[in-house]
């Protein structure tokens, strides 16, 4: 974060001059501070949950997410001293749904909410997180969009933001986010695809997931095996009644889509 800081304190010498800075914290993961194990606890400390009779390793989990959370705030403050923070667009978002590893247990603080499953999980709570954006002026406080996006997008939306023609990127799944930003509605994505070498669900394979059409969440454990489960995510968002057997047409669709996307390699057993 001190380095962020000092790199802050540079942009703004020159204001004119756009720049992009990327933050990545470690936090919140699994593994003892100082090691590179996944047991122990994640923090130093404990911070202000001293006297907290939670367990010791959510006792440190709490401690890092408050400290993130502070250390976030010490970034977005360093922007406004700077004078950056009315022409800086900053975005915030996690890679994975809650984790579950190191002693620490997602359902001890709700992490996953109604969601399914946790990370490394095909179910809506390994794979969805929240994107928050601030841009002064342009995106609206305390509002919200159903839109859906992957990481694939945001190098699509930097290119937009700074101005860069799609045409001159390499070649990309990713669609740029600023018009969602801008407040305006767009066409959803075809699809949003996913797959993992050995998902929590199964331990083998390749698992696929993928989230298509108005509301469908289609599931396949392994690659190999042609069973597939289907959710109606607008009914039935906790994933928890398969509705395939019903909806033949659907299932075809999110067959085609998993082996048009998957690409074989050496990476999970030669898959």
């Amino acid at each position: 974060v001190n380095t962020t800081l000092g790199l802050i304190e540079e942009y703004s010498q020159d204001k004119s001059k756009p720049f992009y800075l990327f933050l990545s914290f470690t936090t919140p993961h699994a593994g003892g501070v100082g090691t590179n194990g996944e047991s122990g606890v994640p923090a130093p400390d404990v911070g202000n949950y001293t006297n907290s009779s939670w367990p010791d390793v959510e006792r440190h989990f709490a401690s890092v997410i408050t400290k993130q959370d502070a250390h976030v705030g010490i970034v977005l403050e360093k922007l406004e001293d700077m004078g950056l923070s009315e022409n800086t667009v900053v975005f915030y978002a996690s890679d994975n749904g809650a984790h579950n590893e190191g002693g620490h247990n997602y359902m001890f603080f709700d992490s996953s909410g109604p969601l399914r499953g946790f990370k490394r999980s095909l179910h809506e709570g390994g794979i969805r997180s929240p994107l928050l954006v601030r841009w002064p002026g342009v995106v609206k406080e305390n509002s919200k969009s159903s839109h859906r996006w992957g990481f694939f997008d945001f190098m699509a939306t930097a290119a937009d933001l700074a101005g860069i023609e799609s045409s001159s990127l390499p070649s990309n799944d990713g669609h740029s986010l600023v018009p969602v930003l801008k407040g305006n509605t767009i066409a959803q994505p075809p699809f949003i695809y996913h797959e993992y070498c050995h998902p929590n669900e199964n331990k083998k394979g390749w698992g696929q997931s993928v989230v298509f059409g108005e509301s469908w969440k289609a599931v396949r454990y392994d690659n190999n095996n042609t069973r597939l489960e289907l959710y109606d995510l607008s009914k039935d968002l906790e994933e928890t009644t398969d509705v395939s057997s019903q909806n033949k047409d659907a299932v075809s669709q999110a067959i085609e889509i998993m082996e048009s996307q998957h690409v074989n390699g050496n990476y999970c057993n030669g898959h």
